[in-house]
């Protein structure tokens, strides 16, 4: 009953598991590996692990999550906003 409302197709909700998995198993290693390759102090640490962190997931949503559709609507907003700047 559901399944004929929501008309939603199961591959393309598995495919969006998948993308968001293999994106959180890479930063969780990138995160993982900051200490060994950076010897800093701890909060340095910690404030380089979250900057990075961020810069990241940010990135690797954009490019492997978003379909193309949501990457024009975003760079719409962005440059919209740096011309009212």
């Amino acid at each position: 009953f559901l399944k004929k409302m929501m008309d939603f197709p199961y591959w393309s909700y598995v495919s969006m598991i998948i993308k968001l998995t293999m994106v959180s198993i890479v930063l969780f290693v990138v995160v993982y590996y900051i200490p060994t390759i950076l010897n800093l102090d701890t909060w340095n640490l910690l404030i380089t692990s979250v900057i990075i962190s961020t810069i990241f997931i940010v990135l690797s949503y954009y490019m492997f999550v978003l379909t193309k559709d949501d990457r024009n609507m975003i760079m719409g907003f962005v440059k919209s906003k740096i011309r009212n700047a």
